[in-house]
């Protein structure tokens, strides 16, 4: 069953048109979220992390990221395209250091983020009218919100 879903997940991702600047972001109504709610995005610049658990490092990324928006005063999200029950066995060791909303993606979700990406992690800068102003690896987000001017 693995299989399909990830021969879908990749067909799909060919139908999908990358998310590059000035592009919309995908609607979030279908996130499950497993730590905080949904943030309104037309109040402050947002950062999105799309992440895996599996990924090494990742709970380092988590933390560097949040800690990079919060020094600018942005909002933080994080998405992944794990189980929930995984994602939440993941983020609650953490504890308070993640303390901006993570959520459980859809495979469909998951693959209109992820068009065009050659890997995770990945960030997203979305302006306050939802498009995307950057992406990039998240160890560049600080150089991308230093340089953002709404």
């Amino acid at each position: 069953m693995k299989v399909i879903t990830v021969v879908l997940l990749c067909l799909t991702a060919l139908a999908v048109p990358a998310l590059d600047q000035g592009a919309a972001l995908p609607e979030l109504n279908t996130v499950t979220w497993v730590n905080g709610a949904a943030p309104a995005l037309d109040r402050r610049p947002t950062l999105v992390l799309l992440f895996s658990t599996t990924s090494p490092g990742s709970k380092d990324t988590l933390i560097a990221a949040g800690k990079v928006a919060r020094r600018h005063h942005s909002q933080m999200l994080a998405l992944s395209a794990d189980a929930v029950d995984g994602l939440k066995r993941f983020i609650d060791p953490i504890g308070i250091e993640v303390y901006f909303p993570v959520g459980a993606v859809s495979p469909e979700l998951h693959a209109a983020l992820s068009a065009g990406l050659r890997g995770l992690p990945h960030c997203f800068l979305i302006t306050t009218a939802g498009t995307v102003h950057w992406q990039g690896h998240p160890q560049m987000a600080e150089k991308a919100l230093s340089s953002y001017q709404p």
